[in-house]
């Protein structure tokens, strides 16, 4: 199925869910003898419905552009900031959970090269005087 008959197909659920919630919301005779509440129980489901199917026809279009897109090669990687990284993991070491300790550690020697002990204090030694100058090489991770 076409991306536009989908859209149309999407944009023509959306307005039975509304005609349907309008209906039942306003006619006596949708649902005879039913409870005012559970005839605005039924409006409030179709309502959202219909924006739930408006919902999936903007994300199609959206992702339908960015895979267009990532096909075109239109989309640049962006640099990355190994400082900011470095300045996180550092922090991270510091932390009161021994999992996120353990990653951090992780992550800083694969992206340093330098292979430390998970002491917070030795890195933040060594980061604040390597910080300016670091630059990620091959032979630190890449």
């Amino acid at each position: 199925m076409r991306s536009q008959d989908r859209a149309l197909s999407l944009a023509l659920i959306q307005v039975l869910l509304l005609a349907g919630g309008i209906y039942v919301g306003v006619a006596e005779s949708a649902f005879p003898g039913a409870s005012p509440f559970g005839r605005a129980a039924i409006v409030v489901v179709c309502v959202a419905a219909s924006f739930l199917a408006a919902e999936v026809s903007r994300l199609r279009l959206h992702f339908g552009a960015l895979l267009k897109a990532l096909e075109a090669g239109a989309v640049t990687t962006t640099p990355r900031d190994d400082r900011a990284a470095v300045d996180v993991l550092v922090s991270a070491l510091d932390s009161g959970n021994a999992d996120v300790r353990a990653k951090a550690h992780k992550n800083l020697v694969k992206i340093t090269g330098e292979d430390f002990p998970p002491d917070s204090a030795r890195w933040k030694a060594w980061w604040a005087s390597k910080r300016e100058a670091f630059a990620r090489t091959s032979s630190n991770g890449r």
